[in-house]
């Protein structure tokens, strides 16, 4: 599988993540955004293309780390957050390093499936490569439950016509 290979700020160079190609719409380069009051840490906040607003995740805090600070090797990946809506659900992830599109086989040698906690898990297989490891990250999973209803609520209409009485 072709996949996009990039690290987190905070990582010792020995983990590495991927996203698989098939996934990805655009890879653009670091933006302004919006930051948002009250939103969660991870959230960075909102950016514009094509004259629409979609969310910003900053993967490193979504794992755990640090938060990225932006560099040359820098990207926001745009993808399908919510694949299940009309609008496609899209959001950008901000990655701290893209290192490059390779070519991985995830059931090869040495390699394991990774530990699922849940079926809806946003980590796939781990595999040796290159020296280091790298492990496959589902984007269409990485949210769930309230914090997919946050970064996509339903939409709320308010009729133009004033109420009958």
């Amino acid at each position: 599988m072709r996949a996009l290979l990039f690290d987190t700020d905070g990582t010792d160079g020995e983990r590495r993540w991927a996203i698989a190609c098939g996934c990805i719409l655009e890879l653009l380069p670091v933006v302004r955004w919006r930051e948002l009051p009250d939103a969660p840490r991870w959230m960075r906040g909102v950016f514009e293309r094509q004259r629409s607003l979609h969310p910003l995740i900053d993967l490193s805090i979504r794992l755990g780390g640090p938060p990225i600070s932006p560099r040359l090797g820098s990207r926001i990946v745009l993808v399908r957050l919510a694949p299940e809506r009309t609008d496609g659900g899209l959001g950008g992830i901000l990655l701290g390093g893209v290192l490059g599109i390779e070519t991985i086989d995830w059931s090869g040698a040495g390699g394991h499936a990774g530990v699922a906690c849940a079926l809806d898990s946003p980590f796939g297989p781990i595999v040796p490569h290159h020296g280091t490891t790298v492990q496959l990250l589902h984007p269409e999973r990485l949210l769930v439950g309230d914090d997919r209803m946050r970064l996509f609520p339903e939409p709320v209409w308010e009729s133009a016509a004033p109420a009958a009485g």
